[in-house]
């Protein structure tokens, strides 16, 4: 969910084939913006939000992976402390790395170890970006906001299953491994998963439906045989994940 005055910032996400991006996807991704797919973004992005984050500077709440460190920090100052600790292990880590490539002349282990998420990540891009692209943001049940599409086997195993993202959402304590069996279990209850090309065929679709109407997000239908929410209903986190709710926040 997002602050009302937030929503513009953040929607709509554009499902883009622009060939800047394309480019950076099937090679190194440097400038791509943080967002909800890339998180904090290209690398260069990357770099300088683990700088700030290091030294507690959050930044800017318009840019989602910070307006969602904003809301965790609110509630949990201790975990900011945290966040500061491991971002400075990330940059010394990381920074080992570089002067070691360079006192040894081994110019591929930064590659390797350190660029590895920003090479040729097109599908990530292209398989992450249909979880929640054009889709309701600000409902409490997530058959509204979240898409499943299925994957050939190989996709969904590097995927870690995450393609059965309704799934994951709705039960998020069941491990990844078995989001597929639990879709089986509740298949009558929630939308038919789209294949990958019809989802992003669908995000297109709103995309330009909003390039009109830039308020506009897709209303998922529902099978028949589906539970229905009412929109009264109370949306809080702890009764959302239970066990798995943060300590500060039970």
């Amino acid at each position: 969910m997002y602050p009302e005055g937030d929503r513009e910032n953040l929607l709509p996400l554009q499902p883009s084939f622009s060939p800047i991006l394309l480019l950076q996807l099937f090679s190194l991704n440097l400038f791509s913006k943080p967002d909800r797919v890339f998180g904090k973004g290209g690398a260069i992005s990357t770099i300088l939000i683990t700088l700030k984050s290091a030294f507690g500077v959050v930044g800017s709440s318009k840019i989602p992976i910070n307006e969602w460190l904003h809301a965790l920090h609110i509630d949990q100052p201790h975990d900011h402390r945290k966040s500061m600790r491991w971002s400075r292990v990330l940059l010394l880590f990381h920074c080992s790395v570089l002067v070691f490539s360079i006192a040894t002349k081994l110019w591929v282990l930064p590659l390797i170890v350190s660029f590895f998420p920003f090479i040729a990540n097109w599908l990530a891009y292209f398989v992450g970006l249909t979880q929640h692209c054009g889709l309701r943001d600000n409902v409490s049940d997530f058959r509204k906001s979240t898409r499943s599409i299925k994957l050939n086997l190989l996709t969904e195993f590097l995927y870690w299953r995450m393609n059965w993202h309704t799934e994951h959402h709705m039960y998020a304590g069941v491990p990844c491994y078995n989001l597929k069996k639990l879709y089986r279990v509740i298949a009558d209850d929630i939308p038919k998963p789209r294949t990958l090309c019809g989802a992003w065929q669908e995000m297109r679709e709103i995309w330009l439906r909003q390039q009109t109407d830039p308020n506009y997000q897709f209303d998922t239908p529902l099978p028949s045989t589906a539970r229905k929410i009412s929109p009264e209903t109370e949306d809080k986190l702890v009764t959302s994940i239970g066990e798995l709710a943060p300590e500060g926040l039970k």
